[in-house]
C-alpha cells in the first residue's frame, strides 16, 4: 500500500512540477518553434526527475525503517519508463506508418506515463538503507541530483543578466539576444507621447514578466512580449507590448505614475 501512495505520489509531484515550472524557464530568450519544442520537452523531463526525487527523499527521510526506498532508482525508473514508451512510438512510426497523425501523438504521452508509473512502482520494491556505503549507490545519490540541477540552473541562467542589473546592460543583452530589439528602441525614443511622460529616453531595457520572442522561419505566426524598462530624464515608465518579427512601437501600453495608458505612437 504505501509503494502504491509512494508513486502516485511521486507521478503527481513529478507532473505538476514540469506542468507549472516549464514556462519559468522559457523566458528572456528568442527561438524558433523547433528549439522551444526541444527546450520544452528538456526542461520539463528535468522537472518531472526533480519532482519525483523530492517526493521520495520526503518519503525516506520521514520513514523511521533504515531499509527504505532509494530515491535514485525511481528517478531512473521513471526516466527509463518514459523512453521506453516514446521508442514505442518512434518504432510505430518506424515501421507501421509514417503518418504521425493526431491520434499517434496523443497516445506517446499516456503510454509513456504509463511505463514510468510501472518503472516508479518496481523502482519501489528495491529497498536500501539510509546509510548505505555501496559504492554505485552513493554515486547515484550524488550524480542524480546533480544530473538535475546543473542543466536546470544551465538554462535558466540563459545570459540575462537579472532585472536588478542596470538598465544599459540589460539594453545591451537584448540587443543581442533579439534581433529587432534596436528597431523597438528607435521606436520608443522617436515616440511623442512616451517622451511627453517620461522625457527624454535615455535606456529601454527588459524588465519583470514576459520578455521572448517564438517564430516559424518564413511564417508570419509569432507569439511573443516585451515588458521593458524606459528610463527617461523626466522618470521611468513601463511598457507592455506583443512582439514578433515585425514589432514596432506604434501601439504601446505604458505605465507612468501608477497609471496605464494605450499609447499610440503614430499620431
Amino acid at each position: 500500500m504505501r509503494n502504491h501512495i509512494i508513486t502516485v505520489s511521486a507521478v503527481c509531484v513529478g507532473l505538476v512540477t514540469a506542468l507549472f515550472g516549464t514556462n519559468f524557464f522559457l523566458n528572456y530568450r528568442e527561438m524558433q518553434t523547433n528549439e522551444l519544442l526541444s527546450l520544452w520537452s528538456a526542461i520539463a523531463l528535468l522537472l518531472y526527475c526533480l519532482g519525483i526525487y523530492t517526493t521520495a527523499l520526503l518519503f525516506q527521510q520521514l520513514s523511521k525503517q533504515e531499509l527504505d526506498i532509494e530515491p535514485s532508482f525511481l528517478v531512473l525508473a521513471g526516466v527509463m519508463g518514459l523512453l521506453v514508451g516514446r521508442l514505442l512510438i518512434h518504432l510505430y512510426l518506424s515501421f507501421l506508418t509514417s503518418i504521425l497523425s493526431p491520434g499517434v501523438i496523443l497516445a506517446i504521452f499516456p503510454i509513456a506515463l504509463f511505463l514510468s508509473v510501472v518503472g516508479i512502482h518496481t523502482a519501489c520494491k528495491f529497498k536500501r538503507r539510509k546509510s548505505s556505503r555501496n559504492i554505485l549507490i552513493l554515486l547515484l545519490r550524488a550524480i542524480i541530483p546533480c544530473a538535475i540541477a546543473v542543466p536546470l540552473m544551465m538554462v535558466y541562467n540563459n545570459g540575462f543578466p537579472g532585472v536588478t542589473a542596470s538598465a544599459e546592460i540589460r539594453q545591451q543583452w537584448a540587443e543581442k539576444e533579439f534581433h529587432r530589439y534596436t528597431t523597438i528602441v528607435n521606436s520608443f525614443k522617436i515616440c511623442q507621447p512616451i517622451i511627453d511622460r517620461v522625457g527624454n529616453i535615455k535606456f529601454i531595457a527588459p524588465y519583470y514578466g514576459k520578455n521572448y520572442l517564438i517564430y516559424d522561419l518564413g511564417s508570419s505566426g509569432d507569439d511573443g512580449k516585451l515588458n521593458l524598462e524606459i528610463i527617461g530624464d523626466k522618470g521611468v515608465g513601463i511598457a507592455n507590448l506583443p512582439y514578433n518579427q515585425f514589432t514596432d512601437a506604434s501601439s504601446v501600453k505604458l505605465t507612468y505614475q501608477n497609471k496605464t495608458e494605450q499609447l499610440n505612437c503614430r499620431k
